[in-house]
């Protein structure tokens, strides 16, 4: 996988399976919202374990340029790599929570920054992402 891949694979296809209804959309929203903010505090910590254990086991990652990585194992191998980028920092922010009409799935949109050091110096690129929970 190329460094290029890598900076923009991040948080394309992640189910999840660990979201439920509150009964209004206010509390659904918040409890997206709680969530992401787990998630990125395993990616703050570089848990690969923990980052993972937010995707369903059949999930798909889709990084540009490179083949999907499909399933829990290689899911967890593609974050190790990505943590293992010289001073990687990714951060993600929502920008809109939408819901199934039977509240059984949501999707998260936003954008993500990704940084890290190459050998021709700091990389950082911005792209939105696409979380789907169920």
């Amino acid at each position: 996988m190329t460094t290029r891949a890598l900076l923009s694979l991040a948080l394309l296809a992640a189910c999840s399976t660990a979201t439920t209804s509150s009964g209004s959309q206010a509390g659904d929203d918040a409890a997206i919202r709680a969530i992401n903010g787990r998630i990125q505090q395993a990616i703050t910590a570089r848990d690969a374990a923990l980052v993972t254990s937010f995707y369903a086991p059949d999930a798909r990652l889709y990084p540009p340029n490179a083949p999907a990585v499909t399933g829990s194992a290689a899911i967890m191998e593609t974050w190790k790599e990505v943590f293992a980028m010289p001073n990687f920092e990714l951060t993600f922010t929502s920008t809109a929570v939408e819901f199934a009409a039977a509240r059984d799935m949501a999707t998260d949109a936003g954008t993500f920054r990704m940084a890290f050091d190459g050998p021709d110096g700091r990389v950082t690129d911005e792209v939105r992402h696409r979380l789907d929970y169920e």
